[in-house]
């Protein structure tokens, strides 16, 4: 299964279409003139639904920003989810 995860989403052969731009240009700190640092949290968090659908993230872009913007508002601790237990954290 993985061999085919790895073959539909790294190995493609097709280019991206044009004008969708992936998350790390789009929202990402520029790290040089070809290559941009993922973003963080708060980037994602300002972004708008479309904005996100239009980085390639289809049916991931609602609940990326739903969690990006519970993180932000600090309405998700992800440090004390880390030390909860798996039942407690499922229900969190």
């Amino acid at each position: 299964m993985s061999h085919l995860v790895h073959r539909q989403f790294v190995e493609t052969d097709r280019p991206d279409p044009p004008n969708r731009p992936s998350v790390g240009p789009a929202f990402g700190e520029p790290i040089d003139a070809e290559h941009h640092a993922f973003p963080t949290v708060s980037a994602i968090a300002r972004a708008s639904h479309q904005q996100l659908w239009d980085c390639k993230l289809g049916f991931r872009a609602k609940n990326l920003l739903a969690a990006a913007r519970m993180i932000d508002s600090g309405q998700l601790d992800l440090h004390a989810l880390r030390s909860m237990e798996y039942d407690r954290a499922w229900k969190n």
